[in-house]
């Protein structure tokens, strides 16, 4: 055995993942279903399906938040955080259904809402006035990719 391989074996021996069925490992899975509340995903590789995978690092509420949601279908990267599925998390997207930017008690889709309908209330006397069909249909394609 190299130098490199001996010191791989020493290190997961002091961490505990000496063996195979406790190594974390990464896998391709496809989402199944993804729920933005929850803030996990449905995903199935190998023929097995894997529910509440983590689409963040933390499953606990907090206040900051920024959750990229796959799109149904699409392929992801998942980690196996404990070697045996019961931890598991996304760590990259092929595809993204949607985007939530939350901080300080904000929401980026509520905030970006707001301004357009203020901006459509916006009446010029001389001039052109804003166009308010347009940015309502704005308004909706914003509200498709920032939830």
């Amino acid at each position: 055995m190299d130098e490199y391989s001996e010191i791989k074996k020493i290190l997961r021996k002091i961490c505990g993942t000496d063996t195979a069925e406790k190594f974390p490992a990464i896998f391709v899975a496809t989402v199944i279903s993804a729920n933005i509340d929850a803030r996990t995903c449905t995903v199935e590789a190998d023929g097995m399906t894997s529910e509440d995978v983590r689409l963040q690092a933390a499953a606990s509420d907090g206040e900051a938040q920024f959750l990229t949601v796959p799109k149904t279908g699409s392929d992801v990267l998942v980690a196996d955080l404990t070697g045996d599925r019961s931890c598991l998390s996304v760590v990259a997207f092929t595809e993204i259904e949607a985007v939530k930017i939350q901080a300080a008690g904000e929401n980026l889709a509520k905030i970006l809402s707001d301004f357009i309908d203020e901006v459509a209330k916006i009446i010029v006397v001389q001039g052109t006035s804003p166009n308010v069909p347009a940015l309502q249909q704005i308004k909706q394609r914003l509200n498709k990719i920032i939830v």
